[in-house]
């Protein structure tokens, strides 16, 4: 599923994002996943990750269309070894289908989304993007291919509903108003939360619970990224990275190759059968 994270100045989303992140990282092979920052605010939240490398950051609205531009060309790869399958499954199973699961992050996700006028400087990039990624929201799932959201408010004028709606998991902080919370969570839960920090109401679905998210500092983030850094270059001393949009990867590694060949393999079974 895909995740939003909403809520107030100083009321721990943006920890709580963070901790989401340390926590993916942490629990996952760094073969099995790739982690997308996308920190409008010239990266200076995301910039505790970067040692990581499987972590890539992009800053700006323009990077932020060429990575989501790349991400939706591998999720429509993706599907076609899905459409070419036989054997009844439509889902990426990372490990067993040789490609990591991909999750995108958007911090201050209004910045992204937006309503602007057409003579501002990014209006035809932001417009790109917002459809970019109502695409990736609805389709995406099925490819190992996950969003996660952060924004102090959930709005219509900010953050379309083709986009919300494709949501399943959030994460509501305290909300100033009853429309704040309503918008995220379709009710008052969010505005009646205490003025306690990290403290939020987790909804899946319908389901909902009060929790208290952990802290975490930038030198538990730093130090992991650093392990992991380390980690790699034990396992693969001459490994470049394999980033979406990084040369190496455009001209192809041994994951996509092998990937590729299941993607062939099934369109030649497919047609066998066929003919038969």
């Amino acid at each position: 599923p895909h995740m939003m994270i909403a809520g107030a100045t100083n009321t721990g989303k943006s920890i709580f994002f963070k901790s989401v992140l340390y926590s993916l990282l942490n629990s996952t092979n760094y073969r099995h996943l790739q982690l997308y920052i996308i920190d409008l605010k010239r990266g200076l939240e995301a910039v505790d990750f970067k040692e990581a490398p499987n972590v890539k950051i992009v800053k700006n609205i323009k990077e932020a269309v060429t990575l989501l531009t790349q991400i939706k060309a591998e999720m429509d790869r993706r599907f076609d070894i899905l459409e070419a399958r036989t054997d009844g499954k439509k889902i990426i199973v990372p490990e067993k289908d040789e490609v990591p699961r991909i999750v995108v992050a958007v911090d201050e996700a209004s910045v992204l989304y937006m309503n602007r006028s057409r003579d501002d400087v990014d209006y035809k990039d932001v417009m790109q993007a917002r459809q970019l990624a109502d695409d990736i929201s609805k389709l995406s799932r099925a490819a190992a291919i996950h969003l996660i959201l952060a924004t102090q408010k959930v709005e219509k004028n900010i953050i379309p509903t083709t986009v919300t709606e494709n949501i399943t998991g959030r994460m509501a902080f305290r909300a100033n108003s009853f429309h704040g919370s309503n918008a995220l969570l379709q009710s008052k839960d969010a505005s009646d939360l205490p003025d306690i920090p990290g403290r939020g109401v987790w909804r899946v679905g319908s389901k909902k619970i009060v929790v208290q998210a952990p802290y975490i500092d930038e030198k538990q983030i730093k130090s992991l990224c650093q392990r992991i850094k380390e980690k790699v270059e034990e396992n693969h001393p001459n490994k470049k990275s394999s980033l979406i949009g990084d040369d190496v990867q455009e001209k192809g590694n041994k994951a996509r190759t092998n990937f590729d060949n299941k993607l062939q393999d099934g369109q030649n079974e497919k047609k066998t059968k066929e003919s038969n």
